[in-house]
């Protein structure tokens, strides 16, 4: 993470004006961290588990871990934004969804980090969770909006695949879970006690 956020940083640097620098720095990585974050978070399937060996307990802290850091990110990367233009004059049609991603950040977050809400309330952190697939789908918006010129570049092909594979992971889990809860029957392994 610091070595993308420092390239990403002499990118901005060389290449942007000195006023959306960080905040645009920031941004790129929120896109990765969301990423990994979903990468990390599904049910069924986990690149963390499946490819890396990672138990399913410590996968579940490493998003923690990646979802935290990305809604920090996020937050720091839009306010950072609204400071360098008003609130009412960010550039091109991608304030909407640079907004529709603030509020779904802020209901998910809070949810999600304090510990006495995640544990002792978990149907309030479960509700909210499913805001997270909003957030991914208004990510990708959002990075497609900021392409002035509408040209297909490269940066702009990575973050949205980047986006689109960690949907496209959540929604074959999705549908997975939802298959084997309705169609499969369950196994009793060891009778009462």
């Amino acid at each position: 993470t610091i070595t993308l956020g420092v390239l990403w940083l002499r990118h901005y640097e060389m290449y942007y004006p000195a006023k959306v620098m960080f905040p645009g720095a920031l941004g790129r990585m929120t896109v990765y961290m969301v990423s990994l974050a979903t990468y990390l978070g599904t049910k069924r399937f986990s690149i963390g588990w499946a490819l890396w060996g990672v138990s399913f307990e410590r996968t579940l802290k490493m998003h923690y871990l990646v979802g935290t850091l990305a809604s920090v990110f996020m937050m720091a990367h839009c306010f950072w934004y609204m400071r360098a233009w008003s609130p009412l004059g960010l550039p091109g049609k991608s304030a909407f969804t640079g907004y529709a991603l603030l509020l779904g950040i802020l209901i998910v977050f809070p949810a999600a980090v304090i510990t006495n809400i995640r544990v002792h309330y978990y149907s309030v952190f479960k509700v909210t969770h499913f805001f997270a697939p909003a957030i991914v789908f208004f990510a990708i918006l959002h990075v497609v909006l900021l392409n002035v010129d509408m040209g297909i570049s490269p940066g702009l092909v990575v973050a949205v695949g980047w986006l689109a594979a960690a949907a496209l992971v959540w929604v074959v889990d999705f549908a997975y879970s939802r298959y084997d809860s309705l169609f499969r029957n369950a196994r009793i392994v060891d009778g009462p006690r």
